[in-house]
């Protein structure tokens, strides 16, 4: 779609996709680590697999939660698929 300059460090030099997909994975992982820290959502998705009776008894919809999981996976998983098939098609 669009060139980005390489970004040379000394002898070395790195593709600036290279660079991009890097920080964007981390920026990813950040924001994924702070949601399931943070969020009452997120709480409940570290409850479930540590006990389902405990988190049921609590009032936590087990199956909505999994299935929330599921999705979650789902979408993170298939966004990293596409970043890596855009990367091999580029080269």
């Amino acid at each position: 779609m669009f060139d980005l300059p390489a970004v040379s460090f000394g002898s070395v030099t790195i593709p600036a996709t290279t660079i991009l997909t890097l920080v964007i994975g981390l920026v990813m992982m950040l924001l994924l680590t702070l949601f399931i820290k943070h969020t009452k959502l997120g709480k409940a998705m570290r409850a479930v697999p540590e006990d389902k009776i405990a988190s049921t008894l609590v009032g936590i919809n087990v199956n909505k939660i999994i299935t929330a999981t599921f999705a979650d996976r789902f979408r993170t998983g298939s966004s990293r698929i596409h970043d890596v098939y855009n990367i091999i098609c580029q080269h």
